[in-house]
């Protein structure tokens, strides 16, 4: 971990240390009169700006529809759903994010397991399920169970040797539970019950071998 946040400032600090360099040799270029210093850095800040101002414009309104896109992966983590949260853990809100995807496009959606014990696993699993028909769950950490990623698409994924991965959708008996919409948010209110159940230790954190179990 210290070395991917290591990586990740050095990656950050050396163009943006290069970026204000060069601004302070323009500005020694451009301004030429200590009286009108502040003038020449606001109009030089300025277009510096409306260029990326331009740039992203371009991007998204002429490149991106010209050229389109090959490949799409949409990274959804939602704080807990009893947070007026709950419309982004519905067949509607998986429904949107599918629409956005490119034919080999991916959805990753943050499940808190930890909060869905017994049946309210299976209501998330079938909505998720519901939208996309390849579905692929993998550990947050090895052998911790009460955080899950699920990896959604619409063409299989061809699975890797990885420590974190669980299970996918062909490990599953089919098991039929209504699913969470926005019309009946089930996941919204039952993670907001299971708040206030009396032995929160053992009610709301399933062991591995619970989730597990639904499995052939």
């Amino acid at each position: 971990m210290f070395l991917q946040i290591l990586m990740s400032i050095d990656m950050i600090s050396i163009p943006a240390t290069l970026m204000y360099t060069t601004l302070s040799l323009m500005m020694r270029t451009y301004s030429e009169e200590f009286t009108t210093v502040g003038k020449d850095v606001g109009k030089l800040d300025a277009s510096n700006s409306f260029g990326a101002v331009v740039g992203t414009f371009a991007a998204g309104f002429l490149m991106i529809p010209i050229l389109g896109i090959q490949n799409s992966i949409i990274v959804t983590e939602p704080s807990d759903s009893y947070h007026n949260n709950g419309i982004l853990f519905t067949k509607e809100y998986f429904s949107l994010l599918s629409n956005r995807l490119t034919e080999n496009g991916l959805v990753s959606q943050w499940v808190p397991a930890w909060k869905l014990p017994g049946k309210n696993f299976m209501i998330f699993y079938n909505t998720f399920h519901s939208v996309f028909p390849y579905v692929y769950v993998y550990y947050m950490e090895p052998d911790n169970i009460s955080q899950l990623i699920f990896i959604g698409s619409q063409k299989p994924i061809e699975i890797g040797n990885n420590e974190l991965y669980l299970f996918n959708h062909e490990d599953l008996n089919e098991i039929e539970t209504e699913l969470n919409t926005d019309d009946k948010p089930i996941i919204e209110f039952a993670t907001a019950l299971n708040l206030y159940s009396p032995d929160t230790t053992t009610v709301i954190i399933p062991s591995k071998e619970d989730v597990l179990e639904i499995l052939n």
